[in-house]
């Protein structure tokens, strides 16, 4: 019996991850400066005219792009706050999370867009929304996470947003020092300090 033929939704959802895939593996290795709707042809294996037909700008190659790489990691991360921790580390969990996001080439493709000189001003203002519906409701969930483990709800906000911050820091200067090993030290010192004023 023949497979099931693909309807046209289908394929086009399909040749859409091509693209999108194509394109930020593409910026994660040359940057989005180097970019170029034929090399995202060539790499995703399909005609400048199948990219142009779903994506009819570069702009809109972009924007799908930091959408279709936060979608991912949003979704996961999510998943990882909403779960019960009951006998479990929060602490631990939450700043595993962060760092898969943050020393991700999901992070450093939107980064590597903000920062590019070849990026229009309303580009980068649209690049900054999507991050911020991305990431708002990871927060969010994270903080949920520490109400539930007994941290009260103005902490637990402002917690994650220093645990977040200091995380994506971290990352950053990762760019020039790479030193995930002390890293690692000083936040396993930030998780000692928190739970230990917890206690008191």
């Amino acid at each position: 019996m023949s497979a099931k033929k693909r309807t046209q939704s289908e394929r086009s959802l399909v040749t859409k991850e091509k693209i999108l895939m194509a394109s930020s593996h593409l910026i994660a290795l040359n940057g989005f400066s180097q970019l170029r709707v034929a090399d995202i042809a060539a790499e995703a294996g399909i005609s400048v005219g199948a990219v142009l037909h779903h994506y009819k700008t570069k702009d809109a190659i972009l924007l799908a792009t930091i959408e279709y790489a936060f979608s991912n990691v949003t979704h996961l991360s999510l998943r990882r706050a909403m779960k019960n921790f009951d006998g479990k580390d929060v602490w631990a969990e939450l700043i595993d999370d962060a760092k898969e996001f943050f020393f991700s080439d999901y992070f450093f493709i939107a980064v590597n867009i903000l920062l590019s000189s070849m990026t229009p001003s309303a580009l980068r203002g649209e690049i900054v929304d999507i991050t911020r519906s991305a990431r708002v409701p990871v927060e969010d969930a994270w903080a949920k996470a520490l109400v539930s483990k007994g941290y009260s709800e103005k902490r637990s906000a402002g917690l994650v947003a220093m645990t977040f911050s200091m995380i994506r820091g971290f990352a950053v200067r990762n760019l020039w020092d790479n030193s995930v090993g002390v890293w690692d030290e000083h936040l396993a010192m930030w998780k000692e300090l928190v739970e230990s004023e917890m206690k008191k």
